[in-house]
């Protein structure tokens, strides 16, 4: 299966978590890839076996993975009031990425591994591969 959607949104804040939260839910992603910095408040809940309720949407952390200087990886499992489902989620936190200038060459080609990157781990990863949802994107 190759995945090739992505849902690219900005950083939520304030009101707009909730809405990030039931878009994940209804397109059934599986994996967002954020490229926020650490300075911008984290729209999940900040400590493991912790659950923040969004309206009838629950994200429960389960886990969280160190993966070098600045890649994060976090786990989530999302439930719901209104349907007997749970969806597995996991959150890749790239928290020391830069501004992207896209006209250099040498910046664009870091966006763009970062893509291939999300791509491989959605395709090869079993958590992952046999979804056909999108691929959340998190720009600041």
């Amino acid at each position: 299966m190759n995945v090739c959607e992505y849902i690219v949104t900005r950083h939520p804040l304030g009101n707009s978590v909730t809405e990030f939260w039931k878009v994940v839910w209804d397109a059934n992603s599986s994996l967002i890839v954020c490229l926020s910095d650490q300075n911008l408040l984290p729209f999940w809940p900040d400590e493991v076996e912790q659950t923040r309720t969004i309206g009838w949407l629950h994200i429960n952390f389960a886990r969280m993975d160190q993966c070098g200087d600045s890649l994060v990886r976090f786990q989530f499992l999302l439930t719901s009031d209104r349907e007997d489902y749970a969806l597995a989620c996991t959150l890749l936190h790239f928290n020391a990425w830069p501004s992207i200038d896209l006209e250099n060459p040498h910046e664009s080609r870091i966006a763009s591994d970062l893509l291939e990157l999300a791509t491989h781990l959605a395709n090869d990863n079993p958590e992952f591969s046999n979804s056909s949802a999108p691929i959340v994107l998190v720009d600041k």
